[in-house]
């Protein structure tokens, strides 16, 4: 199935997750990391670091302690949710 065609036999759950990648897909900006970074004490989560970096990110939305804790690392926020949309909020 193409993301223009249709789902045959399919729920509306599964037609919506297909729509909803088709959209990200379509519309998302993809970054690859290309700068390996070691410094999280946990290193499954380096690769949210990386990718970051890649991105060129303000800001890690997390509530995850290993991330949170390096708040602020390389110039990158690292907040929790309800941090972040007071982030956001703020004038620049």
């Amino acid at each position: 199935m193409s993301c223009t065609g249709r789902a045959s036999r399919a729920s509306l759950t599964a037609t919506f997750v297909m729509n909803s990648w088709c959209r990200i897909y379509t519309f998302g900006v993809f970054f690859v990391p290309t700068i390996p970074v070691t410094d999280c004490r946990d290193a499954k989560d380096n690769k949210y670091l990386e990718l970051a970096l890649a991105a060129q990110a303000e800001a890690i939305v997390s509530s995850d302690t290993d991330l949170l804790v390096l708040h602020p690392w390389s110039g990158v926020r690292i907040l929790w949710a309800v941090e972040y949309l007071a982030f956001v909020g703020e004038p620049r």
